[in-house]
């Protein structure tokens, strides 16, 4: 049967167009999306192990590098604009060199931004983005996506798999 109005199907069909991370990146940089980091193979390796081992820079330096690449511009954001993303391992692009973290990009955030401020005019075309709620509220966009949905899982590796104390991390 062929895709059309009558098809309920058409709900399940959709596109994406992305642009090629690698317009946006020097010549020595390599791209890998974040979700990555929480790789761990059959033979119970961690991907973000082996790819610490390869910067040939220890892992307190190589998360230092990761937050200043992931962290501080979200909450740089955050505080200076009232504007957050949904940050997930997915939807991120670390930027590397030597496999040390120098950036990040984002991907498919089309929906996942939000707009805290009442006193940015927002375009008519984008005014969707702006939500109206409490201090309380706002913060949790941090805590959510970035410590309880990725932090979590990343300290977890980084304790079983990478000899490094999660407490440490924290």
């Amino acid at each position: 049967e062929t895709l059309g109005k009558t098809n309920s199907h058409n709900k399940m069909l959709s596109a994406l167009w992305r642009e090629s991370p690698f317009t946006k990146i020097k010549d020595t940089e390599k791209v890998m999306t974040m979700a990555s980091l929480l790789h761990i193979d059959t033979n119970n390796v961690s991907f973000l192990s082996e790819l610490v081992k390869k910067s040939k820079v220890s892992m307190t330096i190589w998360l230092k590098r990761y937050l200043e690449a992931y962290l501080k511009p979200l909450i740089h954001c955050f505080y200076k604009y009232e504007l957050v993303f949904m940050p997930h391992g997915e939807n991120i692009i670390l930027v590397l060199e030597n496999n040390v973290p120098n950036s990040i990009l984002m991907k498919d955030i089309t929906e996942e931004v939000i707009v805290f401020n009442e006193e940015m005019n927002l375009p008519e075309h984008v005014d969707r983005l702006f939500t109206k709620t409490t201090d309380r509220m706002k913060i949790l966009s941090i805590f959510t996506d970035v410590f309880d949905c990725f932090f979590r899982f990343l300290g977890q590796i980084l304790e079983t798999h990478c000899n490094y104390s999660e407490n440490k991390f924290w």
